[in-house]
């Protein structure tokens, strides 16, 4: 299911990079790296600076 996080391990295991908010147990199973960003829900600031560090 979705409240899982499989779409997030897929594409991990895809070799996508992911920026996800911190919410669901995908956020138990996933630590930040320069291919994860994990957001807080809202943070619009934080969630920009994702996509720019992430994505370059």
């Amino acid at each position: 299911s979705e409240g899982y996080g499989m779409v997030v391990m897929e594409a991990l295991a895809a070799g996508r990079r992911v920026i996800m908010n911190d919410v669901g147990v995908a956020n138990f199973e996933v630590v930040p790296s320069e291919n994860v960003a994990i957001v807080p829900v809202g943070d619009k600031k934080q969630f920009k600076n994702a996509i720019e560090s992430i994505c370059g």
